[in-house]
């Protein structure tokens, strides 16, 4: 049983990675043809943080110009012009060695 498991995750994993390839293409085409007048912005993942924009938690990412969540319904496109107060509630701050 654990070795179906198995091969299902492993069987996602790479149709994963093929729809991200995919993806990755067709937005470097439709920016070609565009002759760069459309430009998409890619999350930056590791400074993805949990926020309640609307009802629910959702993981939040900042991109170059907006905080987006674009996993869950109903998603999240914030452009930070648009952000005027925000609050900081139960933060964890990590100080590392290297600051210490």
């Amino acid at each position: 049983m654990e070795a179906d498991e198995w091969e299902e995750e492993e069987r996602d994993r790479a149709q994963r990675k093929k729809l991200n390839q995919e993806f990755e293409l067709f937005v470097k085409a439709i920016e070609n043809q565009s002759n760069k007048q459309v430009h998409f912005e890619t999350p930056f993942r590791d400074l993805g943080f949990y926020g309640t924009p609307s009802r629910g938690q959702v993981f939040l990412q900042p991109t170059y110009n907006c905080l987006v969540n674009l996993t869950d319904t109903p998603f999240f496109v914030m452009p930070f012009d648009d952000i005027e107060i925000v609050v900081f509630e139960r933060i964890q701050v990590l100080i590392s060695s290297s600051c210490a």
